[in-house]
């Protein structure tokens, strides 16, 4: 994955105090889309990125794997 040593410590670290449980796949991408918008929300308001340039490579991206399905 590309979240890095870095986002394998901070996994770690939320795994460790959370109590480790089965959870259904709906669960598991509701907890990925609300890490993912709080990381897009930390990097709009620190203002690393504008809300213009995520939107910009989520096209982009969206648009490259719509290419490889073809």
């Amino acid at each position: 994955m590309w979240y890095g040593e870095v986002g394998n410590q901070l996994r770690g670290a939320i795994m460790a105090e959370e109590q480790r449980a089965t959870v259904t796949w709906e669960e598991l991408s509701w907890s990925n889309h609300i890490e993912q918008e709080a990381l897009v929300r930390l990097l709009i308001n620190k203002g690393i990125l504008s809300q213009e340039e995520i939107l910009t490579e989520i096209r982009d991206i969206q648009k490259t794997y719509s290419e490889k399905k073809s």
